[in-house]
Parts: C-alpha cells; structure tokens; sequence
C-alpha cells in the first residue's frame, strides 16, 4: 500500500543511525554463516562445538547493541530473547536429529515456527512499517532452509546442502532488504502520524 508523502513529515537521519541501519542489514547473513559453522562443528567435527555455539550466542547481542539506539532497552532486550530462543530450539533440533528421535524433530519444529510467528508478530508491533505477513512469510521461507540445510547434513546429500546454503543467503538478503527499509523509514517520519500508519498497517495485514 502506498504511504501518501504528505501525512508524514521527515526528519533529518544523523550518520550514527545511518550506520546502524547499515550494520543491522548483515545481521541475518551473520546468522546464516554461524549457524552453519555450528552446523558444520556437530555433524563433521570442524572446529570446537562449544566455541562455535558462543559465537553463534554474540550475533544477537551485538545485533541488539544497534537495535537499543532505535527502540531502547525493553523492545531490543524482549527482541534478542526471542532471538535466542530461535538460537536454543535450532540446538535442540540439531541434537534431536543426530538421535533420530522423530518425535522430538517435530516438537522443536513446531517450537520453531511459533517463536517465527512471535517474532513477526512482534516486529509488526513495534514498526509501523513492518507488516506481520511480510515478516512470517520471510521467516518462515529462512527457518525452512534451516532446517533443510540441517537434514542434508544429517543425510550427507551435500550437493544440496549447498543449494540450501546459497537459497539461505538471499533469503538473508531479502529479510535484510526488509528490515533495513522499515528500519530507515521509521527514523525518517515524525511519530506524531504512528496512529495514521498503523491503520496503514492494519489494511495492509487484513
């Protein structure tokens, strides 16, 4: 839907939060790369697990550092939960996998694409640029080249493996894409129109 330029008025960007818009956009590449160096640590023993694990635990984090500067501390800090629940449940899902407890694999799944249906949800509610199905359309097309990019580990069919890590990077590019423009587009109008673009917002999701 188009946003009619005049019912907004905009303001003026510094530097500093036009590099967070910037770093923000690599957070998903961030966590598709360390998710498969965790990946590639449990099924084919390269590098510490443990090591690679904590490392995987730092994407949120420093993605919340540029996060508190836009939202402050309560949004970012119930955001990066979410995000490391997201991070805890792959975990779980691995270890499931490599058990070939199938009864567990669809437990974890089914928690994973609940906490996607949170983070959307959550996302839409904090920007009124942002559109909860957008956001579930997106996470739900990563999540399942995530777990895809996992089984294929687990089946040794690495020819796809690597199809799915290629589908996971644009798929990364798109959610970066997403989030950086709603990003930018928040920080550019006035919230004194909020309530105007959240009935935007909700013609959008009906």
């Amino acid at each position: 839907m188009t946003i009619e330029k005049n019912r907004l008025i905009e303001q003026c960007i510094t530097y500093e939060l036009l590099n967070t818009i910037s770093n923000a956009r690599t957070f998903w590449n961030e966590l598709s790369i360390w998710t498969r160096a965790y990946l590639l640590s449990r099924y084919e023993k390269l590098g510490n697990e443990e090591e690679i694990f904590a490392r995987l635990n730092k994407v949120p984090s420093v993605y919340g550092d540029m996060l508190r500067s836009v939202f402050g501390d309560r949004i970012t800090e119930d955001y990066m939960q979410l995000l490391y629940t997201h991070i805890s449940l792959i975990d779980h899902l691995i270890a499931a996998q490599m058990e070939g407890n199938s009864e567990a694999v669809s437990e974890y799944t089914r928690q994973l694409y609940q906490n996607a249906d949170q983070r959307a949800q959550f996302l839409a509610s904090v920007n009124p640029f942002w559109f909860e199905n957008e956001w579930r359309n997106m996470l739900y097309n990563y999540l399942r080249s995530t777990i895809e990019e996992s089984t294929t580990f687990l089946t040794e069919d690495y020819p796809r493996n690597i199809d799915i890590f290629d589908r996971l990077l644009e798929n990364a590019e798109i959610i970066g894409d997403y989030f950086s423009q709603g990003l930018y587009n928040y920080l550019s109008y006035s919230p004194e129109y909020e309530e105007s673009l959240h009935d935007i917002q909700t013609g959008q999701n009906a």
